[in-house]
C-alpha cells in the first residue's frame, strides 16, 4: 500500500537543521510546533513503515515562519530515512500568506503526481487536521482521482470553533472565522478520522 502522509512533522535530522535556525531574539526553544504532535506523528510513521508492504511518502509543510526563523527561501529537501519511508519537505518562500500559498500549490501537484503514479496501486492519503492551511490543496487533488482521505487529530480542544472568539479582537474573528470555514471544507470531505 502506498501512504502519502501530509503534516508539518519534519524528519529528525531536519528538525535538528530547523532548530538551528531560529532567530537569536526568539524565545522559542523548540521548532514550532507542539512536541506531542511532532511525537506521535512521528511514531505513527515509524510504525507504519515497518509494515513491508507499505510505502509512505512524508510531505512536510515545514512549520517556520519569518518571524521567528531566518532564511527567506527554504529549499524542497528530500530524505529517505529506512526503506519504507521518505521525508519530502517543501520548498517556499518565507513570508506570510506567500508561504502557505506556495506550500499548498507543492502539494496540491505533489499530491496529484502522487495519485498519478500510483494510480493501479492501493493508496490512501493521512492529513494531520491542524494543517488547516493546507489540507484544503491536498483534499481538492485527492477529487480528481479515488484515493481514500484520513485525518489525524492529536488535540481535540484545538478544533473546538468558539472556545476564544468572545475574548479576540476583529481581526482575530475573522480570522477565526475563515479557518472554521477551511476546516468545515476539510472535515467534510475526508473518509475517516483518527481520534489521539
Amino acid at each position: 500500500m502506498e501512504i502519502l502522509y501530509f503534516s508539518s512533522v519534519p524528519s529528525p535530522n531536519e528538525f535538528n537543521r530547523i532548530k538551528k535556525t531560529i532567530r537569536p531574539d526568539v524565545n522559542i526553544t523548540t521548532y514550532g510546533m507542539n512536541e506531542s504532535g511532532y511525537k506521535f506523528h512521528t511514531l505513527l510513521m515509524n510504525g507504519l513503515s515497518q509494515h513491508k508492504h507499505v510505502n509512505i511518502k512524508s510531505l512536510v509543510g515545514r512549520s517556520v515562519s519569518h518571524q521567528t526563523h531566518l532564511g527567506l527561501y527554504w529549499k524542497k529537501r528530500r530524505e529517505k530515512v529506512s526503506p519504507n519511508l521518505e521525508y519530502i519537505h517543501l520548498g517556499f518562500f518565507n513570508l506570510p500568506i506567500i508561504k502557505h500559498l506556495s506550500i499548498g500549490l507543492f502539494s496540491f501537484i505533489y499530491t496529484l503526481s502522487w495519485q498519478i503514479k500510483n494510480r493501479k496501486k492501493e493508496k490512501g492519503v493521512i492529513l494531520d487536521a491542524a494543517y488547516i492551511t493546507a489540507n484544503p490543496f491536498v483534499i481538492a487533488a485527492c477529487k480528481l482521482f479515488c484515493c481514500s482521505k484520513t485525518a489525524i487529530f492529536c488535540d481535540v480542544y484545538d478544533y473546538m470553533a468558539n472556545v476564544q472568539d468572545a475574548q479576540k479582537n476583529n481581526t482575530d474573528r475573522i480570522t477565526l472565522k475563515l479557518a472554521r470555514k477551511i476546516s468545515n471544507f476539510t472535515y467534510k470531505n475526508l473518509d475517516s478520522f483518527i481520534f489521539l
